[in-house]
């Protein structure tokens, strides 16, 4: 009897899952110049669109975002997530406007096991807030992030210098980015050894090698987790490299 509860509840966890409601971009797109709608997904579980609402949701499924290159009216973004992902929608929304962002996808070593995703975001004014949202193929809120644009006539800016940045050193690396963004600072410039791409190699990396250890520092770095997201500008050194 036991048994047959077990195959009885393993077959109902898939049918639920089979009927999972599954969204593509078009009825995104369709929702959110119709609030009902968008309502209506919401109120059938899809946690992106309570979201897109302004509803406070928890995200599901962290990503390493990176804000980079940005001025006073546009900034440039790249986002790295595992294979499990998927390909997710992106958004952005400020006080009076929302809008769907398309994205273009950096092809990676087969069987890599992540994901690089890169668009721009224009139309920005200094001094509002913004929030950019990655939803999935089902609904849910993947990730969320306020950000803003770079005041490049702001008088007194503030910037963080930051390099050789050993991931390994878990314990350090967590005390640093939390000192660092507890400083509210207008850009960091990462100015070198941002992976250590060939460590415990003894030799130069691979092509795959390096793929992957840029891909474990982005998804270990506390930088790349911000809930408020800071102006990045970047270049490599020795170590980047392999």
């Amino acid at each position: 009897m036991r048994n047959l509860v077990i195959i009885a509840l393993s077959l109902l966890q898939l049918w639920l899952i089979g009927c999972a409601t599954t969204y593509n971009s078009q009825d995104f797109e369709s929702a959110i110049s119709n609030r009902s709608k968008l309502t209506l997904m919401c109120e059938k579980g899809a946690s992106g669109a309570c979201a897109l609402l302004g509803q406070t949701v928890q995200a599901g499924q962290p990503m390493a975002i990176m804000q980079g290159l940005t001025n006073r009216h546009q900034a440039r973004f790249v986002v790295t997530s595992p294979n499990s992902v998927g390909n997710p929608f992106y958004f952005f929304t400020s006080p009076e406007n929302l809008r769907r962002i398309e994205a273009s996808r950096t092809t990676t070593p087969e069987h890599s096991g992540f994901n690089i995703d890169q668009f721009e975001i224009t139309d920005l004014k200094p001094g509002v807030k913004y929030q950019l949202l990655a939803i999935g193929s089902h609904g849910q809120l993947l990730d969320q992030r306020e950000f803003g644009a770079l005041d490049t006539q702001k008088a007194n800016a503030r910037f963080t210098v930051a390099s050789c940045m050993d991931d390994s050193k878990e314990a350090l690396q967590k005390e640093m980015w939390a000192q660092v963004l507890a400083s509210k600072p207008d850009v960091i410039f990462l100015i070198g050894d941002n992976t250590y791409t060939d460590i415990g190699l003894g030799r130069t990396a691979s092509l795959n090698e390096i793929w992957t250890r840029h891909y474990e520092a982005r998804m270990r770095l506390d930088l790349f987790k911000a809930k408020t997201l800071i102006p990045v500008l970047a270049t490599w050194d020795d170590h980047d490299y392999g």
